[in-house]
């Protein structure tokens, strides 16, 4: 079948395998015994992104919102003030980043952006932004570090995980 184990397969530690389809982006989660009765497999496909990002009127119709908070994520930009969105699998959250970002770059087109992701899910329109993705040999804590040396205005994470929750909050950095 499609799920065997090589022993020597380090993705595939304790009975778990995270990571991407090479040829869209597209998550991978799979779970072997004894984690489970039966070897599963999820395939989670990446949206399809044009340059067109996310456009915070299409963002806020898309999610029927409120116009006030479309005028909220505005004057948080315009204020260069930090966002964090949380919620359940698929309630948007990403989308709500993107939305972010898009107005990041439309308010603020000359400041330098970085994104850090386990896998790439935002889009930025800005010239000046730098996605950075973490690996099984650099951590996203690792990225944070080496990315404040870039001299970034934003650094914006994606979805975090694990220890990489600690990671201060860099957004604006006030320059």
């Amino acid at each position: 079948g499609m799920l065997k184990k090589d022993p020597d397969d380090k993705q595939w530690a304790g009975g778990l395998l995270e990571g991407e389809v090479p040829l869209d982006g597209s998550r991978i989660q799979g779970w072997l015994p004894p984690l489970v009765t039966s070897p599963s497999l999820v395939i989670r496909k990446r949206r399809r992104q044009g340059t067109e990002g996310y456009p915070p009127i299409r963002f806020a119709t898309h999610f029927d919102l409120p116009t006030l908070y479309l005028w909220t994520f505005e004057q948080m930009v315009q204020e260069r003030r930090n966002a964090l969105f949380v919620g359940p699998a698929g309630s948007g959250k990403t989308a709500c980043g993107g939305a972010y970002l898009d107005l990041i770059a439309e308010t603020w087109p000359d400041d330098r952006i970085i994104t850090i992701e386990d896998t790439f899910e935002l889009f930025c329109r800005s010239a000046s932004w730098l996605p950075l993705r973490s690996s099984p040999d650099v951590t996203q804590r690792q990225l944070l570090r080496s990315a404040k040396r870039g001299l970034p205005t934003w650094i914006i994470p994606g979805e975090v995980r694990d220890d990489a929750a600690a990671l201060q909050p860099p957004l604006p950095r006030g320059r």
